[in-house]
């Protein structure tokens, strides 16, 4: 699919998916942008809008889910050790 027919959601639309309050995500987006989806801000202005392709939110939550799933089998790791030291 083409960036002409790619599907975008604002601040809104993603702290809604999340579940969170959007004064979240605007403070997520200027002090830690790398907490989430890449975005795209329509401006120069500090107050110009930014929206969220969905491909990328689609993409990020993925990458996420399989940073948890890794961590998770390493703590299983970390505490299968620690029990057949016990």
């Amino acid at each position: 699919m083409g960036s002409s027919n790619a599907i975008f959601i604002t601040k809104a639309g993603l702290a809604q998916r999340y579940s969170m309050a959007i004064s979240t995500v605007n403070t997520l987006c200027s002090r830690s942008p790398e907490s989430l989806p890449k975005f795209i801000k329509l401006g120069l202005a500090s107050n110009s809008p930014i929206r969220f392709k969905m491909a990328d939110v689609i993409e990020w939550e993925n990458k996420m889910q399989e940073q948890q799933i890794a961590q998770q089998s390493l703590e299983k790791l970390s505490l299968a050790s620690l029990a057949t030291r016990l």
